[in-house]
């Protein structure tokens, strides 16, 4: 805490707290939208229950967000406590709902996956996508991670 003291970036209002969390769930938003561009490339994507898959979720965060802040409503920590919440789930839908699905690790006897991930990565600019690769088994497991530019 000293050192973002002395960087000049802890927040010392409620104001400046809940903007910094509404900041931060903007750029998992963001992320988790760039993963679902790269995701809507792969050929065999049933793309309708991909969009059902989102929207269902999104409705999820917002509810869950909503009841998590509850105890809060009408206060000035209800929006830093919604968004935070939103922001815990969105990270999670990113690394496990979508990165970890079967969406990709069960695609691999389907297709050459690594070939796939590396013409997507070739087409987004350089220094914003990272692919890491484990095959522990016949499985293979793609994380991405949309990087600040």
């Amino acid at each position: 805490m000293t050192v973002k003291h002395i960087e000049g970036t802890l927040a010392f209002t409620q104001t400046q707290m809940t903007t910094d969390a509404v900041q931060a769930l903007e750029a998992a938003e963001e992320e988790i939208a760039g993963l679902l561009t790269l995701i809507r490339e792969i050929p065999g994507i049933n793309l309708q229950l991909l969009e059902e898959s989102q929207a269902a979720w999104e409705e999820f965060s917002e509810r869950d967000a909503t009841l998590f802040a509850s105890f809060a409503e009408g206060g000035s920590l209800h929006p830093m406590r919604t968004a935070e919440w939103r922001l815990a789930l969105a990270e999670e839908r990113a690394e496990k709902g979508l990165v970890g699905s079967p969406i990709l690790t069960g695609l691999s006897g389907v297709m050459n996956l690594p070939s796939l991930l590396t013409s997507i990565a070739q087409r987004i600019p350089r220094n914003s996508f990272a692919i890491s690769l484990d095959c522990p088994s016949h499985a293979f497991q793609a994380a991405f991670r949309i990087l600040p530019s």
